[in-house]
């Protein structure tokens, strides 16, 4: 590729798949069971404005499951910010997703299409501080417990007989 080429996922540059999004209706009042099977983006819009992109490309339960995570009684999808924001907001949310297929492939499409739809979108709830990120991240470092090994028993051979090289019976 050269400096000028625009760089493709999937055979697609950004700008074509970004014209791709779908809303969907329902948002997140229900479980949205059309989508088990497919995986892709989907981006959270409130009066037009993006508040927060991520990735559903799970095996079982696709980008269904992913959107279900923010509305279920558990915390599954709300232990970070964005997602306890989308909580907070999800009855004034729009829901928009962006299908980029069904398979290991278009999960791995999904994946490398965020970071351009960061960037393109900028969503508010979920563009992180770079700064912080990585200091947090190195903090975990430091601090994590470095595994030692474990000494191995020391086992004494068995007594030789008086005369022998053979161990005792």
């Amino acid at each position: 590729m050269t400096k000028h080429q625009t760089p493709l996922f999937g055979g697609k540059p950004v700008e074509e798949w970004d014209l791709s999004w779908v809303r969907v209706p329902g948002g997140l009042e229900r479980h949205q069971s059309q989508l088990t099977e497919e995986v892709g983006l989907y981006r959270y819009t409130l009066n037009g404005r993006s508040m927060a992109l991520g990735t559903g490309t799970d095996k079982k339960g696709g980008i269904a499951k992913r959107l279900s995570d923010f509305i279920r009684l558990g915390w599954s999808g709300r232990y970070h910010h964005a997602g306890q924001l989308i909580f907070g907001h999800r009855d004034r949310l729009e829901v928009w997703v962006l299908i980029t297929g069904s398979g290991p492939y278009a999960r791995k499409i999904a994946r490398l299409l965020k970071a351009p739809m960061m960037a393109l979108h900028q969503p508010a709830w979920n563009a992180p501080d770079t700064s912080s990120v990585a200091k947090a991240k190195a903090r975990r470092r430091r601090s994590a417990v470095k595994a030692t090994p474990v000494p191995r028993p020391y086992m004494l051979p068995k007594p030789r007989e008086a005369g022998t090289t053979q161990p005792a019976a």
